[in-house]
């Protein structure tokens, strides 16, 4: 059986309309999901991308990963396995293509790709591109992350954006749009995943990352997903106003709308699987690293320590063709991922720290479920860690980060989920849950870099282009 592995950045669950969302958002997603495995209940293992690939990739938390030269790095430990490494070495090719800086070689996350593309390279390369540059070479050679990040941080200390700071926000996003945008279109990266698994022999393991969701949304991802119509400059205005948390009301539908772009570049897979006569011997599996902030708590983006369902709760869809359709209830983690990909396989277990006794003929709901699911969230502030069992949701953070009291943590407590879905309220603490959480906190002396990233200036810069820094 092949294994076909799609991720998206930045998907909330509640924004695709299997899980019932208002605006058609997900056509594709949503007719797979009428014969496919629909979780109902699936999170992240952490609230970024650098926390929760670990998971995904090989079943374990931050803690559980090797620090690059800064905090925010995660690096998978030497000779950890991955899902790609274990089937390699049970007969399947592997081939990856994705286009996040975040993720590469230089984290560990190609580790058993007998193939690996990742589009947007730590040396601040790319692929062609149809939103790459139109400037000449020598005014490309400006580097402009620093230079908006500093910015973005000056406009939050605001409650509205000031024009001395949004005009020359606008210019930095033109400047982006005509020297090549900081993430690569789906449509770009989708191509060059079917021209790589168009060479691969059979069983195959393939893994795609979409990064249309992630802010700034490229102008053209919106048009073109057709649930909003703005032009670029009213587009880049909003996007000034998402960087600083200033709330603003067409946030929403041009993120639907890229949603819906995304959701495209699904269809494309789906029918190049169909027409190259795959569709019946592949497992097609669509999650999200973690979802994102909407304003929800006067908020955008995805913020370390942020251990809200808005950004762990992803949708997971898993279309097998040796199984029937059905909704799931009990709660999943994206870390046991793993468990699903070698039982459709009917192969062996991956060695990994986060494991599952899930079976697919297990359909218990989830207030049944006695397996504890964990979530954590490590930066130079310090650690936060999440226990759920069900709708019991233990938060637990060190005791440096607790009295830090960051706008954008979560309060430490105990949240109950199926009452308070909002999670507005928190009592005490569970004392088994609570115990369980405190076996994976560390200390800020336990998280300090141990090792070089792998990343280049050039590469820095585009980080913070997108946002990344810490």
């Amino acid at each position: 059986m092949n294994i076909l592995l799609v991720t998206i950045d930045c998907l909330r669950r509640d924004r695709c309309g299997i899980y019932g969302h208002h605006r058609n958002t997900t056509p594709t997603l949503d007719a797979l999901a009428q014969e496919a495995h629909v979780f109902e209940n699936a999170y992240a293992t952490g609230p970024v991308t650098t926390e929760s690939f670990p998971g995904i990739l090989a079943g374990r938390l931050s803690a559980q990963t090797i620090a690059g030269s800064t905090i925010y790095q995660k690096c998978l430990p030497e000779g950890a396995e991955t899902i790609a490494s274990h089937l390699r070495d049970k007969g399947w090719s592997t081939t990856a293509v994705i286009s996040n800086p975040r993720i590469g070689a230089h984290v560990g996350s190609d580790r058993g790709f007998d193939e690996f593309q990742n589009l947007r390279v730590p040396d601040g390369e790319s692929t062609d591109d149809p939103s790459g540059s139109i400037l000449p070479e020598f005014v490309r050679d400006i580097s402009v992350g620093d230079k908006l990040y500093s910015l973005r941080e000056r406009m939050r200390e605001f409650e509205f954006v000031p024009y001395r700071y949004e005009i020359p926000f606008l210019g930095f996003r033109y400047y982006q749009y005509l020297s090549g945008w900081p993430s690569i279109r789906g449509e770009v990266v989708v191509n060059q995943l079917l021209d790589s698994l168009s060479e691969q022999s059979s069983p195959f393991f393939g893994w795609t990352h979409l990064m249309d969701i992630h802010g700034p949304l490229h102008p053209h991802a919106v048009t073109e997903g057709g649930l909003s119509k703005a032009g670029s400059l009213a587009q880049f205005r909003s996007h000034a106003r998402r960087v600083s948390d200033v709330y603003d009301s067409q946030i929403e539908s041009r993120y639907d709308s890229a949603v819906r772009y995304t959701d495209m570049q699904l269809g494309r897979i789906v029918d190049w699987l169909k027409s190259n006569k795959l569709w019946d011997e592949t497992a097609l599996i669509v999650t999200a690293d973690h979802g994102e902030a909407l304003h929800d708590r006067g908020i955008y983006g995805h913020p370390h320590h942020y251990m809200y369902d808005e950004l762990l709760s992803v949708p997971l869809v898993v279309h097998a063709p040796t199984r029937d359709s059905e909704r799931l209830s009990r709660p999943f983690s994206l870390g046991w991922l793993h468990n699903i990909i070698t039982d459709i396989c009917e192969v062996g277990s991956l060695e990994a720290p986060l494991s599952s006794s899930y079976q697919w003929d297990v359909t218990a709901d989830a207030a049944d479920s006695d397996e504890t699911l964990l979530a954590d969230s490590i930066s130079s502030s310090g650690h936060s860690v999440v226990a759920r069992r069900g709708a019991k949701k233990q938060v637990l953070q060190d005791v440096e980060m607790a009295d830090l009291k960051q706008r954008a943590s979560q309060q430490p407590g105990m949240y109950h989920t199926d009452y308070d879905p909002k999670e507005r309220a928190w009592g005490g603490s569970e004392g088994d849950l609570y115990e369980y959480a405190s076996e994976y906190i560390v200390s800020p002396e336990e998280i300090k870099p141990t090792a070089s990233s792998g990343i280049n200036r050039a590469a820095e810069d585009r980080l913070k282009q997108l946002g990344y820094a810490e």
